[in-house]
């Protein structure tokens, strides 16, 4: 089966704010709803689904309505909920894992039984900290080893960049995100000239923790296969670095056939991802059993 997933994040929720687009007024969720429709995913995963569960769940309704999928709500303490939505006549739900207390922002874990596998496919969506690189590293942690309950994909907002993309110009950063996502050559108290002096780099902790779990990031596997950089995009709109990530288990490594960024015009301050998997190609002798 080709698997066809898309990311992204959708800012607050946004089912209540409108933005002017080519000299018309729309409602950011129905803009960005014909953008996942067009795309033709099998799954999305979407990331700050503030509101969602709010009231009467309207706003849930009518995301399952102009996205034509079921849509999953993974809870958060924060408020900004983590969705994974599916069409439910290509995949079949067994479960759906959450916890609003493991993550700041919590996740959605769902597995589905997909054509090609013999175990679960887990799919996660998730956002980590962007309040503190070393607590994102530790979710990221958490969220690894949920996706080894069968063969896993996740879909991150990770805060941080990825290892080996190009390094941003991080002084164009707001000073919090510069923070979160980046270490100065000189450490603050050892110069008093430091901040004049230092050379800021990505702090790539984030995707060590991954790496170090055999998570293989999907968009830096093909870039380095084929040879082809502008894989290795940056998605956050606002601060240049690749923050919108799919990483996948081993098995799913050989069944990683695609990528791409998707422009969501002005309707929310990230690119869209996507990727596709061929389920055909999964290497099962990397399937570990879940422990």
């Amino acid at each position: 089966m080709i698997f066809r997933l898309m990311s992204v994040n959708i800012k607050h929720g946004a089912d209540h704010e409108e933005v002017e687009h080519n000299g018309l007024l729309r409602r950011r969720w129905d803009a960005i709803a014909e953008i996942i429709r067009d795309q033709k995913p099998t799954a999305v995963c979407l990331q700050e689904g503030r509101n969602v569960l709010a009231n009467d769940q309207r706003y849930l309704a009518r995301m399952q309505k102009d996205s034509g999928m079921r849509v999953l709500v993974g809870r958060s303490r924060s408020g900004s909920h983590n969705i994974v939505a599916f069409r439910q006549d290509e995949i079949e739900l067994l479960a759906l894992e959450d916890n609003p207390y493991d993550l700041l922002n919590g996740y959605a874990g769902p597995r589905f039984t997909v054509d090609g596998l013999p175990v679960p496919l887990v799919v996660i969506s998730g956002h980590l900290s962007c309040y503190s690189v070393e607590q994102a590293a530790h979710e990221a942690q958490t969220l690894a080893v949920r996706a080894h309950g069968g063969a896993g994909i996740m879909a991150l907002d990770a805060n941080s960049g990825p290892i080996g993309d190009p390094e941003p110009d991080w002084e164009r950063l707001h000073p919090h995100l510069r923070m979160i996502r980046a270490i100065p050559s000189i450490a603050p108290g050892h110069d008093p000239e430091w901040r004049t002096k230092t050379v800021w780099r990505g702090n790539p902790i984030v995707s060590q923790a991954l790496a170090r779990c055999d998570m293989v990031d999907v968009a830096a596997h093909l870039a380095d296969l084929r040879g082809d950089p502008a894989l290795r995009a940056h998605t956050g709109v606002n601060g240049g670095v690749r923050i919108d990530q799919f990483h996948v288990t081993a098995a799913l490594k050989l069944a990683i056939a695609g990528y791409w960024w998707v422009d969501m015009k002005d309707f929310t301050d990230h690119r869209g991802i996507v990727t596709e998997m061929d389920t055909s190609k999964s290497d099962l002798t990397k399937l570990r059993e879940f422990a």
